[in-house]
């Protein structure tokens, strides 16, 4: 940890200018390329893991085993680049589970819900005091669980088409009650 003065300062716009750089961007090209048929966004899993990397390089500090902020910014720094364009079950959910299922989320434009879904996804499931930061509320979680149900059931009685064969392998909580 570095003791700078201003070092959870540094933390907390890093993590605003990570969310900004892919989540500003994501939905919106998730459901453009769902909508043109497309499949997923092409760039998703490149500008997934660029923005992860950025915010990684960004808190260590001076390349050292240093980083800014307290235990809520140590998790981030531990971010393997090479590892999430290759074989990374995060990257996988985001960008060829979750981004051509975009259009099939089901969330009120009231409320935020949308984004705070996927900030928790994003950052919120790094560590501990992510997940307190990034929480979602029992109104929110309800929707990413009832998208989880259609995603994830392994053998659903009305079969959904268009979901990719990724949603399944992920294992996502598809009952309700396992979800939140």
């Amino acid at each position: 940890n570095v003791s700078f003065q201003n070092s959870t300062e540094v933390c907390e716009q890093l993590q605003i200018n990570a969310l900004s750089d892919f989540l500003d961007e994501f939905p919106r090209q998730c459901r453009e390329f769902a909508a043109a048929g497309l499949g997923p966004w092409s760039d998703c899993r490149r500008r997934y893991c660029q923005s992860l990397a950025d915010l990684a390089g960004n808190l260590s500090h001076m390349g050292q085993n240093l980083h800014y902020g307290d235990d809520e910014c140590r998790p981030l720094v531990n971010f393997n680049q090479t590892l999430c364009e290759t074989s990374y079950r995060d990257a996988e959910a985001f960008c060829e589970c979750l981004c051509p299922t975009m259009g099939r989320l089901q969330v009120p434009t009231v409320g935020g819900c949308e984004r705070k879904i996927l900030e928790f996804l994003f950052l919120g499931r790094r560590g501990y005091e992510l997940s307190l930061k990034y929480q979602l509320s029992g109104y929110c979680a309800g929707f990413i669980c009832e998208h989880f149900t259609v995603l994830g059931d392994p053998n659903p009685a009305y079969p959904v088409e268009g979901i990719p064969p990724t949603c399944k392998k992920l294992d996502l909580p598809w009952r309700l009650y396992n979800c939140n």
